[in-house]
């Protein structure tokens, strides 16, 4: 199964934290939509650190809505967010981490602390990001900070409806990819309940032991399977 990616320019240099502003757009019709913030010791050095998702118009300078009510059309979406040149990151609390920037034009649709898993004392972090795609296809990546630069450790496939639905607004999946869009801004109940069986999802990462985890992920044939993963000696797949 192939991914059918949309083309589109290479985004913008991520914003830095002194241009970003927290403000909706002045539109009846706007859903901010779900933004993910982490926190760890992601540098080792014993502090906690943060990592908050932003989702910046370069157009407008500042903080912007990924979705609108009423929209039915995906592709439709993807367009006004090229046109408003939408750009998704992970912002550090702390400034000498680097900014991550997060490919796709709607930001990460998973993001979690795995804790340490190879032992150095930093935190590392998986995500999956939301793809314009006619697939249910895509991938999960392992992110380490070291020698002071964010370093991918593996990248493994998985599907896209194996992730809880997200608060507020999302794109709704089927074993072919995405099928739809849907809205629950205005529902503080189910967007409660999506937050609790969002948080209750464990994620497709289990540490065994320093160095070794357990990677939920799918083979060639597109069955699913468990693999022990060597991180001091498997590459990453690519």
């Amino acid at each position: 199964m192939l991914l059918t990616l949309l083309s589109c320019k290479q985004p913008d240099k991520p914003v830095q934290s002194s241009k970003i502003t927290h403000s909706h757009q002045q539109k009846d019709n706007s859903i901010w939509g779900h933004r993910f913030k982490i926190s760890g010791d992601f540098d080792g050095d014993g502090q906690q650190e943060t990592l908050t998702e932003y989702y910046y118009s370069h157009r407008d300078q500042k903080e912007t809505n990924k979705y609108f009510k009423g929209i039915e059309d995906v592709w439709v979406l993807y367009d006004s967010a090229n046109v408003r040149r939408c750009q998704s990151f992970l912002l550090c609390s702390n400034s000498k981490l680097d900014t991550i920037p997060v490919s796709g034009i709607l930001g990460p649709i998973w993001l979690k602390n795995e804790g340490d898993l190879d032992g150095d004392g930093g935190d590392e972090v998986s995500y999956v990001t939301s793809y314009p795609q006619q697939s249910s296809v895509n991938f999960c990546q392992l992110l380490s900070y070291k020698k002071n630069q964010w370093k991918e450790l593996y990248t493994f496939e998985i599907r896209e409806w194996q992730i809880p639905p997200l608060p507020q607004a999302g794109k709704t999946y089927g074993l072919m990819g995405s099928d739809g869009l849907y809205e629950t801004d205005d529902d503080d109940s189910l967007n409660q309940e999506l937050v609790k069986a969002f948080n209750a999802f464990p994620g497709f990462v289990t540490k065994m032991k320093d160095g070794k985890v357990k990677i939920y992920t799918f083979t060639e044939m597109a069955e699913d399977t468990v693999v022990v993963l060597d991180l001091k000696k498997d590459k990453r797949n690519k």
